[in-house]
């Protein structure tokens, strides 16, 4: 039987795929903005760092959970790591929805 529930390697794929999906998103800006395409001032690009702070705790937190024995600390971290990944969404959206409405503001 194995170790690891299902549950668990969900929540693991999950915010690995979230902090990779953002860090490609960043690379594909940060590509547009040095090309001269997009355009984003350091107030656009420190708000942008925000949920990466976030998916990266959320990551870290899921490698834990995977890492740790006693099933109670498993839980724990799981569910840590299900809340960050939860609270780098919104401020994902958060950023966006703010981003779309007063461009100005991010540049």
């Amino acid at each position: 039987m194995d170790a690891v529930p299902a549950r668990l390697r969900l929540v693991t794929r999950a915010t690995r795929l979230l902090l990779a999906a953002y860090l490609a998103t960043l690379l594909v800006l940060a590509v547009a903005a040095g090309t001269g395409r997009f355009q984003v001032g350091p107030f656009g690009w420190a708000n942008l760092g925000i949920p990466l702070l976030a998916f990266g705790q959320a990551a870290w937190s899921a490698g834990r959970s995977r890492r740790a024995t006693e099933p109670a600390r498993r839980r724990e971290f799981c569910q840590r790591s299900v809340i960050q990944s939860v609270i780098g969404l919104i401020l994902l959206g958060s950023i966006t929805y703010y981003w779309t409405q007063a461009p100005g503001t991010y540049s």
